[in-house]
């Protein structure tokens, strides 16, 4: 949902905003600007006039330790999964970048190492599945997946055409789109495994 939010955004800032907005994404920097505004309900209002549903609003809420309401939420300290620690990296390294080109490069990057992780997912799914029908609705169900996918990313780049975020915005929605698939192969691999 982050992601959607930061697609959103970068849609509606400049570049420079949007490289600005990269940089909001780091803990430190979310919790400063919080700071300075007048309270967390102008944040609150903010992100469900932007559409985030409101359980992932308390989710950035608990995360930094902010409050909603009368509600305090404490900062969780729990271990980043392998995976958390490549967002926060691919994310560092989009945030770092100093040119609008070096951002595309690495948002690419990111979408290559989560299209392998859905390709991976699909693979040991095929692995574990022993039913031929079974086999087939899936390879019929991942064919029709990247038509969306493909579809998906032609619409939020078309938004950007001849711009030099075009490619940024597309690749964006690609890992956005690519995490979600490979999430639901490895629950479904999950599944299937325990049988």
């Amino acid at each position: 949902m982050l992601e959607k939010i930061v697609l959103y955004l970068l849609g509606v800032l400049s570049t420079g905003a949007g490289v600005l907005f990269m940089r909001y994404m780091k803990k430190e920097h979310v919790t400063e600007d919080l700071a300075r505004r007048k309270s967390a309900a102008d944040l609150i209002a903010h992100l469900q006039q932007i559409g985030v549903p409101m359980e992932r609003v308390d989710a950035l809420l608990s995360s930094i330790g902010r409050r909603r309401g009368d509600k305090v939420h404490q900062i969780e300290h729990k271990p980043l999964s392998i995976e958390e620690q490549h967002e926060a990296q691919e994310f560092a390294a989009i945030e770092a970048a100093k040119t609008q080109s070096e951002m595309n490069s690495r948002q690419g990057e990111r979408a290559r190492r989560l299209n392998r992780r859905m390709e991976d997912a699909l693979e040991k799914l095929h692995e574990v599945l022993v039913d031929p029908e079974l086999t087939q609705k899936l390879n019929e169900a991942q064919a029709r997946w990247l038509e969306f996918r493909d579809k998906e990313c032609a619409f939020t780049g078309a938004q950007f055409e001849g711009g030099t975020m075009q490619s940024f915005i597309t690749a964006g929605t690609y890992s956005y789109v690519t995490k979600q698939r490979a999430e639901m192969l490895e629950n479904e691999l999950a599944a299937f495994s325990n049988l």
